[in-house]
């Protein structure tokens, strides 16, 4: 056992690092969530009406070596409860249709949610939460399931 002296100085060399948030891949196992310092941010857009009526603007930028930020202007949707940030390697196309999705089956979706009516959020996360190669953005509804808008980002 060791003396309460040596316990407390073994304690006052350990570090605390707060835990990363996780970012929940929805599809595609093979698909990566890093990032390098060769991502092309900043990446912006105009939102498009999917499921809901939505409107306004996004920029995804890198604030600092290790963060980067998700911003919402001019921002308004439908109302939902649970409204999350999905970020797509999909670009944004329009089908046949006429209705708008993200190309291929995999989205990376980050904690938090969005609100439906505040016209200015922002949004900031470790930089290890941002995919590479990025193409679009959706406003996901997550208890009904519904697509409410996307952004393609350039």
């Amino acid at each position: 056992m060791l003396p309460a002296s040596l316990f407390v100085l073994a304690l006052a060399a350990c570090t605390y690092a707060p835990p990363v948030p996780a970012v929940t891949e929805t599809s595609s196992p093979t698909a990566t969530a890093t990032a390098t310092a060769a991502d092309p941010l900043p990446l912006s857009g105009e939102f498009v009406s999917q499921g809901a009526s939505t409107e306004g603007t996004v920029t995804v930028a890198q604030t600092s070596p290790t963060e980067f930020t998700i911003t919402l202007s001019g921002f308004s949707t439908g109302a939902g409860d649970d409204l999350r940030l999905w970020l797509n390697p999909g670009a944004l196309v329009k089908g046949d249709d006429g209705y708008y999705s993200a190309e291929g089956n995999t989205q990376f979706e980050l904690p938090g949610t969005v609100s439906p009516t505040d016209p200015e959020q922002v949004f900031t996360f470790p930089i290890g939460a941002l995919p590479e190669g990025i193409q679009s953005l959706t406003i996901y509804d997550y208890a009904n399931r519904v697509a409410f808008g996307s952004a393609p980002l350039e």
